[in-house]
């Protein structure tokens, strides 16, 4: 008997136990992850995390192997770089025998710019896009950021000339033929907030510091459901630097042209929070721009001076309190060709902003702000060239402040989805303040400007399972024009006139379809349809400009633009090859464009106008290629039908080309890595496109090659060389009508440290 009975504090024991180990504890779980063909996801990638801890794991034969204390009820989260989280209980991991297939991250659509996946420059979601790494703009001969972007084929900005020696109106950018103007028709991104300038559509590339990005995205196709005014042709998202981009780099380099330059970056990591700053400076006298034939005495040369500098703090208060401080200032002085004809730019710029994370919530806000002032001077130059005059100074002071809040759900279980709701508005006030010359004499003072507000409502959805990705958004902006104002106050009679315009408001609803399917491994097939518009800036409503001698008007009568666009293509790739091909159809009605109201010999006007309806339809491709471990070639391909369609006002335009866009355009780029030495090259080609509406003046089309190579003298320090046009080819950039040449052979030298 007292054996029996002593067996019971041993069964209550062992019962007890068991009942504890069902409902709580186990040691340890498998995970394999694979992706939505099947194919293994690399273990050193994958990161585990439970509630706000994260989960010790070691990889084993074809996944990883996790210990810890684990119930049934448990959440997991999967993160693995280039794809979405996963979240999933314990007791679901164990009856899939620790199998999960996680969808690739679709961060190419997100508003706000962060992430880390991994990429090459062809996107494989199926989407007409390409990424450029921080390293594929930095090897090149150029050191300016638009240069390098034109990697791209279809990158096209108003003039044919680098950001180096361009005056930063004509900087505008466009993509797939739509036509370039000195306003931008595509998008330029960079930390959520836009980089197109406030006033006039443009973009300063040279404010963008490279030591301070990750990578360029070039997303090409109507983009204003997602971004906004200006996406017309696509959009540009710069992503900033993130924690694996290392601490410390500088700089320096000189060269042809009187050049020499630095940039450099210091980061720092605490407590989970990122503290970023850097700078950016250049000197080039530059070249001088007016084909030797037709050069005079008072032609000299086109440079630019200019300072970059930028602070960046992305703070972890705790596990789901975030906070972003981002202060910048950028300043730049510019010749254009003739002692007279100089600009300078002066900015100061803020982001600031607080997100909160709790998955499957993330809710963000942002302000953003910044104050700039342009200067420029104009002239009249004599027809031989030997003399000039100062016809006008014009300053144009302008303000910028904005916000915006951003919410995500996202849902990651068998598929994927999220949806992304927020509002934006910004509200500008500028002015152009003139003084006119007569024989060198003050003549008049005028004052143009008005204010622009901007309030959009926006929603994107995204979904993702097994092999099908498909993305919904829907943007409605609303945009007023108030207190535009015209003030003339002659200097002889010092009387004051004044002319108020009225008041105008309008609305855009935008919006964005797209869809891929992978339908086998190696083949995806994509789709998508859009519409996006661009509001008129400040500048082509209130602002007036001369160039040589073609004096043009502005019109504060302008509508926005409005596109219409598709695509569809298709993309094969294997483990050393990826090719895309697509073909696109770009309707845009009210097309502002430069039409040409009167013409003689010592000056031609023209005058912003919504010219009817353009077409812009054509194919693309891009390729990218290994040869092997040590060689890679990329190339692009566009050819362009972009014709004007409609145009009441003048038939006469019917069936000619949009001004400023070459039928064909192609690039080559290899690059090889081996033995501590790099070496790239990069071909640029294009046909000839015309100059002005009438397509009187043609610009012949050209091919430029730049070489860039590095030698790594130790670990850390790299020596490098880079040379521009060595075919020295002096293609034309504009004819005003006098012939404008594009920049000779140059060279630069440089030592980096990272």
């Amino acid at each position: 008997m007292k054996s029996k009975f002593s067996l019971f504090p041993l069964l209550f024991a062992l019962l007890s136990l068991s009942t504890d180990m069902a409902g709580q504890e186990s040691t340890s779980i498998s995970i394999r992850a694979v992706d939505s063909q099947g194919a293994g996801i690399s273990a050193d990638s994958l990161r585990i995390s439970k509630g706000s801890s994260r989960v010790e794991c070691s990889p084993e034969f074809d996944g990883l192997s996790c210990r810890g204390e684990f119930s049934n009820d448990d959440i997991l989260t999967v993160r693995a770089d280039g794809f979405e989280f996963y979240r999933i209980t314990v007791s679901e991991l164990r009856s899939r025998g620790g199998k999960i297939e996680l969808v690739r991250s679709l961060q190419a659509f997100e508003v706000e710019i962060y992430g880390d996946g991994q990429r090459t420059r062809l996107s494989p979601l199926g989407l007409s896009q390409v990424s450029l790494k921080s390293a594929d703009l930095r090897e090149t001969a150029s050191p300016v950021l638009d240069d390098g972007l034109r990697q791209v084929a279809g990158f096209s900005t108003f003039r044919r000339t680098s950001g180096r020696q361009s005056n930063p109106t004509t900087q505008g950018v466009s993509l797939r033929g739509v036509g370039s103007t000195g306003a931008s028709r595509t998008a330029v991104v960079e930390d959520g907030v836009s980089l197109n300038d406030p006033f006039g559509g443009w973009v300063q590339w040279n404010r963008v510091i490279q030591p301070l990005i990750t990578e360029v995205e070039v997303l090409r196709g109507g983009a204003s459901g997602l971004y906004g005014s200006s996406a017309l042709s696509g959009a540009i998202i710069i992503r900033p630097l993130d924690r694996r981009d290392g601490r410390f780099s500088a700089e320096l380099f000189g060269g042809s042209q009187n050049t020499i330059g630095a940039n450099g970056r210091l980061a720092e990591m605490f407590k989970g929070s990122l503290l970023t700053g850097g700078f950016s400076s250049l000197r080039t006298r530059g070249y001088i721009p007016i084909d030797e034939s037709a050069r005079g005495t008072v032609d000299s040369f086109a440079g630019v001076r200019y300072d970059s500098f930028q602070a960046r703090y992305a703070g972890k208060l705790n596990e789901g309190l975030h906070i972003l401080f981002k202060p910048s200032i950028f300043g730049e002085v510019r010749t254009n060709g003739t002692g007279v004809q100089t600009n300078r730019t002066h900015s100061k710029s803020l982001i600031a902003g607080v997100s909160y994370i709790s998955e499957p919530l993330q809710i963000s806000a942002r302000v953003n702000g910044i104050n700039q002032v342009y200067d420029q001077m104009f002239s009249t130059v004599a027809a031989i060239r030997n003399s000039e005059s100062l016809n006008r100074v014009q300053r144009v002071p302008v303000r910028s402040l904005g916000y915006s809040v951003n919410s995500v759900l996202t849902v990651s279980r068998d598929f994927f989805n999220a949806l992304n709701i927020g509002v934006e508005s910004r509200v500008l006030r500028g002015a152009s303040d003139e003084v006119s010359f007569v024989n060198g004499i003050p003549n008049t003072r005028t004052g143009v400007g008005g204010s622009q507000r901007f309030t959009s409502l926006f929603m994107n959805n995204r979904f993702a399972k097994n092999r099908l990705v498909m993305n919904i958004s829907v943007r409605g902006d609303f945009i007023g024009n108030r207190n535009g104002i015209s003030v003339s106050t002659p200097v002889s009679t010092n009387t004051t006139t004044s002319t108020s315009f009225a008041d105008r408001d309008y609305s855009s609803l935008s919006g964005r379809a797209g869809v891929s399917y992978q339908s086998t491994s190696r083949i995806n097939i994509f789709a998508s349809a859009s519409t996006s518009f661009r509001a008129p800036t400040l500048n082509e409503l209130y602002r007036g400009f001369r160039v040589g001698s073609v004096l043009t008007l502005p019109n504060e009568n302008l509508l926005p633009e409005r596109g219409v666009e598709m695509d569809l293509g298709i993309i094969y790739s294997t483990k050393k090859l990826g090719l895309r091909t697509a073909y696109f159809r770009n309707d845009i009605s009210d097309t502002v464009s430069n039409v040409t109201v009167s013409s003689s010999p010592s000056l031609i006007t023209r005058q912003r106008r919504n010219v009817g309806r353009t077409l812009s339809q054509g194919i693309e491709l891009d390729v990218e290629g290994r040869i092997n471990d040590s060689l890679a070639l990329s190339a692009g391909y566009l050819f362009t039908d972009s014709t004007v369609r409609e145009f009441p006002a003048n038939t006469s335009l019917v069936g000619l080309r949009i001004p400023q866009v070459a039928r064909h355009q192609a690039t080559l780029q290899t690059r090889f890595a081996g033995g501590g030495i790099l070496w790239t090259m990069q071909l640029r080609a294009s046909a000839p496109q015309f100059d002005d509406d009438l397509n009187l003046f043609r610009l012949e089309g050209f091919l430029q090659m730049d070489s860039f190579v590095s030698y790594a003298i130790s670990e850390r320090l790299k020596v490098f060389g880079g040379m521009e046009n060595i075919f020295n080819r002096r293609y034309s950039t504009a004819r005003t009508p006098i012939r404008s040449v594009g920049p000779p052979i140059g060279a630069r030298i440089g030592m980096r440290w990272n």
